[in-house]
């Protein structure tokens, strides 16, 4: 029996090279990202030790609502996730930047293509359900504004007591009480905040573009919903509201590097 060709002679150089573990990263991250719940893409974030409940509440926010991301629409931009995703693990990305590459893979197929799988699944929902496809749309609008709002009160949460703790650090510095390189780890875990507060806003904003385009493509065949363009403008001004919030993290921490 031949040996296997990892493990002898002239092959073993080649067998560490990122082509030789493409297929099983493949099948490993379609595996990863169909792993759905009604349809919805699921990729939580853990937990971190010693968070502050305001820290924890926004991270089980942003898992509520990662849960529920792009809506049904995975099907329609499961090629370009896929090879988002891909390309991150295989540069050593983090699950974290993975998925958001498999997104950011949507968004390179379009929101118009990603739109396209969603709109015609929501119609399907609406000729089980007799009920018009902008109900069903406005339906999920609905239920991801509920999440940006639960997430938009946690992030202002953890906004105040960042603001808080940098202040006490910037003291304690001053004062030395506090090391330099204390200081440094105290803020990383703010600016870990931060990055979950964009990421979860980058998220966001590609659901909502979906939604949009969904929503044009139901205008254009004469399906339009008061309903839905209403939900879409709430979810606008929630969006705007957390671009402040992220804003004013990056000020903060602007401010407590100077």
């Amino acid at each position: 029996m031949k040996g296997h060709p990892c493990t002898t002679g002239h092959d073993r150089r080649s067998c560490g090279r990122p082509g030789h573990r493409v297929l099983p990263a493949i099948v490993a991250l379609s595996l990863m990202l169909s792993a759905c719940q009604g349809g919805k893409f699921v990729m939580p974030f853990g937990s971190h030790e010693g968070e502050t409940p305001a820290e924890a509440q926004m991270r089980e926010d942003s898992n509520r609502f990662t849960a529920t991301v792009l809506g049904g629409t995975v099907a329609g931009c499961g090629l370009g996730a896929v090879v988002g995703a891909l390309g991150c693990k295989m540069s050593g990305g983090d699950s974290h930047r993975v998925r958001n590459c498999a997104l950011a893979g949507c968004v390179v197929l379009g929101a118009a293509g990603a739109a396209d799988g969603y709109y015609t699944a929501k119609q399907q929902q609406a000729s089980r359900d007799r009920v018009r496809a902008t109900q069903a749309m406005a339906a999920d609008v609905r239920q991801d504004n509920q999440k940006i709002q639960a997430f938009l009160e946690s992030s202002e949460k953890v906004l105040a007591d960042s603001r808080a703790r940098l202040k006490t650090i910037n003291a304690q510095v001053a004062a030395r009480r506090m090391s330099a390189d204390q200081a440094a780890v105290e803020r990383r875990r703010i600016e870990e905040n931060r990055d979950l507060m964009q990421s979860t806003l980058d998220e966001m904003k590609q659901s909502r573009d979906v939604y949009r385009e969904a929503a044009r493509k139901a205008k254009s065949s004469g399906g339009g919903s008061r309903d839905l363009d209403g939900e879409l403008t709430q979810m606008n001004h929630k969006i705007a509201s957390l671009e402040g919030n992220v804003r004013a993290m990056n000020a903060a921490l602007g401010v407590s590097r100077s």
